[in-house]
């Protein structure tokens, strides 16, 4: 059994300064999706490193497709989210008013004020909701122009792999993939309940 599997000898220092310099990196795609979800200055740290390992950097025609074909879900899921804070401060909000009037402290307590909490949260929370308003301005929208986009099809332009060519080909791997999904055989397999909401026709 010694020296079956290497990657499980923790006790033997692998030069990972030398896999940094040679190794090919691959990614996948939610690694390109998340160029959309991430803050700012998280994405462009990111796409500077893709930049910069741009002889390094290979990715499946698949991933390259699931890009192009989830990118407008995702987009559209990040601009939900605009309104979907609003609710909850809204509510959190409208809460907290109803739930100090109900104890009635003006009539039933001489010492408690709940005025300044009120009334610096609804400071807080108005403050709030004008920013985000100026932030919903910038927000990618799905008809404008998407630089991210233009800049992920730049990076990887030349390191994408080939698409098949037959039918046959195709078939041949979905089968395989039944097989490893069936047998929870990875790589794959936990994406066997994906694209359940809709047919997949690529």
């Amino acid at each position: 059994m010694k020296g079956l599997f290497p990657q499980y000898d923790y006790t033997n220092p692998e030069d990972h300064a030398e896999t940094w310099k040679t190794a090919l990196f691959v990614f996948d795609t939610n690694v390109l999706l998340n160029l959309y979800r991430y803050q700012t200055r998280t994405r462009e740290e990111l796409l500077e490193t893709l930049e910069k390992l741009s002889d390094r950097i290979w990715i499946p025609y698949h991933v390259a497709l699931e890009f192009q074909r989830n990118r407008l879900t995702v987009i559209a899921a990040q601009g939900r989210r605009f309104s979907e804070i609003r609710k909850v401060v809204e509510k959190a909000k409208s809460e907290l008013t109803n739930n100090i009037n109900s104890l009635q402290l003006s009539k039933r307590h001489t010492l408690i004020d709940p005025e300044p909490l009120t009334t610096g949260f609804d400071k807080l929370t108005t403050d709030f909701l004008n920013e985000l308003t100026k932030l919903q301005k910038n927000q990618q929208t799905l008809t404008a122009p998407d630089p991210i986009k233009v800049r992920i099809e730049d990076i990887f332009d030349g390191k994408v792999g080939a698409s098949f060519t037959t039918q046959e080909e195709i078939d041949k791997k979905n089968q395989a993939a039944e097989s490893r999904y069936k047998a929870n055989i990875p790589p794959g397999y936990m994406d066997k309940d994906k694209d359940k909401s809709g047919p997949d026709d690529f």
